[in-house]
């Protein structure tokens, strides 16, 4: 037997041997922090220490420890047959009455941020530790966030505000485009005000910031606001986002009409949008000077379908440069041409027929 095949069947009679699982540290509802807001309760502060017996084997230990900044900030020690424990930072503010192994936080203060570990000891003396999980204590007042905006001379004008959040959050807001892949134009780092107040607790802001919409501005423009927090293993948990679309319902209309070079275009009413556009828009396509119509339609109205972004006919149909015919003056038309050629077949069919 080569040496894997030894290493493999050694690994398989451990597992088999072991009557504990491991799984994760995790909170409930597969949320990713802790909302001071919400208050402490089972569905938001209560910390699960997953784990899988098999066999006879029962848990008579459960321990939790709390590390912040890689130093070991509290402990609490659950056991199916002695009182409960809590020490540092997690005296007074866990539940010591639980009668299964979790941790769940009686009283939420920032203190509580950090990394969580739990141990599982067995009957037998087996034990096993689960790999720490960071959790962020997240005051989610900031999720009350203050967006003020304006759309003038083709200007998109906004001035936002976080109210004081904890931890310091990771803010992002501009003009966003899922087209684009993300933000296609940005608010800039220098141009946030950070205030940091004496609890700890920040807040950003920025005023008068502008963005210019023009042809260039993707069709699916909105302006994003997203808030969240920064775990120290760079995973990013968003907290709360604002999104506007005002500037897509208003600024989307028709490309301008694509009409031949014999043909001219006057429009009754029209609005057009930052991007060049047309809304609102009613126009008539008629033969430019030096032409007439080809046959009896000489004008075509048109309008702009603001659903499809098209141009319509009054009859509901798409328009089309072929919709009107136009000739150079002092040509015949086409139609004055076939009355002509039935004409003269006429006459040529009198004089051969017999």
């Amino acid at each position: 037997m080569k040496t894997w095949q030894y290493l493999l069947a050694g690994l398989a009679t451990l597992a088999a041997a072991s009557a504990l699982t491991m799984g994760p540290v995790r909170l409930p509802n597969n949320n990713g922090y802790i909302n001071i807001t919400l208050g402490a309760s089972p569905d938001n502060s209560l910390l699960e220490c997953v784990y899988h017996l098999e066999g006879e084997e029962v848990a008579t230990r459960v321990s939790w420890e709390h590390w912040d900044g890689g130093e070991t900030k509290g402990r609490y020690d659950w056991y199916a047959s002695l009182p409960n424990q809590a020490s540092g930072a997690l005296r007074s503010v866990v539940n010591m009455d639980r009668e299964d192994g979790s941790l769940e936080f009686l009283d939420l203060n920032y203190d509580l941020s950090g990394e969580y570990s739990c141990s599982v000891t067995l009957s037998s003396g087996e034990e096993q530790v689960a790999a720490r999980w960071e959790v962020p204590v997240v005051d989610s007042v900031s999720h009350l966030s203050l967006l003020h905006r304006s759309l003038s001379d083709c200007l998109y004008t906004s001035n936002y505000s976080t109210l004081a959040m904890y931890p310091e959050p990771v803010v992002r807001a501009g003009l966003y485009s899922e087209e684009m892949g993300g933000f296609y134009k940005e608010v800039l780092g220098s141009q946030w005000l950070v205030d940091t107040h004496t609890n700890g607790s920040v807040t950003y802001s920025y005023s008068g910031i502008s963005f210019e919409l023009n042809a260039e501005t993707p069709v699916d423009i909105s302006f994003y606001v997203m808030v969240g927090v920064m775990k120290r293993d760079g995973n990013y948990i968003p907290i709360s986002s604002t999104l506007d679309k005002h500037i897509i319902l208003h600024q989307l209309g028709c490309q301008e009409p694509r009409v031949a070079a014999y043909q001219h275009i006057d429009y009754h009413r029209d609005t057009i949008t930052c991007r060049g556009e047309h809304r609102e828009t009613e126009a008539t396509v008629t033969c430019k000077k030096g032409y007439h119509a080809d046959g009896d339609v000489e004008a075509v109205m048109i309008s702009c379908n603001e659903v499809t972004r098209t141009w319509m006919l009054e009859d509901g149909q798409p328009a089309k440069r072929e919709d009107l015919g136009c000739v150079i003056d002092g040509a015949p038309s086409t139609a004055s041409v076939s009355t002509a050629l039935l004409a003269a077949a006429l006459v040529l069919q009198r004089f051969l027929l017999p």
